[in-house]
């Protein structure tokens, strides 16, 4: 599977680089070498990307119900994915049981009960 199909792009990945050195030169207090990435949906298709762009400056990344952009497979990043169960993600975005065993990485499916 791809990395990147024409729904995702490449803008997402290097625009929170640009935001990432710009924001740790303009206050060098703070401490942006290596943020935690949170993002919903397309949001989590971007900090997805992201990690595998830049994994050098991950340590941590959660999403929620992302679809595209498979979760990192290096066991240096911790993960956490949580998902609903209304739409699937694609074909190789989520891990396999076998990849599981040698990551630190979790995938939690959310049930919601009818209302």
């Amino acid at each position: 599977m791809p990395l990147l199909d024409s729904k995702t792009g490449n803008a997402g990945g290097n625009t929170l680089e640009y935001v990432r050195q710009t924001l740790s030169s303009r206050y060098p207090a703070y401490h942006f070498e290596k943020p935690l990435f949170v993002g919903h949906s397309n949001g989590g298709d971007i900090s997805a990307l992201y990690t595998a762009q830049y994994p050098q400056h991950v340590t941590s990344v959660v999403t929620l119900d992302h679809r595209r952009v498979p979760l990192p497979r290096d066991k240096n990043i911790k993960v956490l994915s949580i998902r609903a169960s209304d739409f699937p993600a694609d074909e190789g975005v989520l891990y396999r049981k076998d990849e599981l065993e040698n990551l630190t990485a979790c995938v939690h499916y959310w049930q919601c009960s009818p209302q």
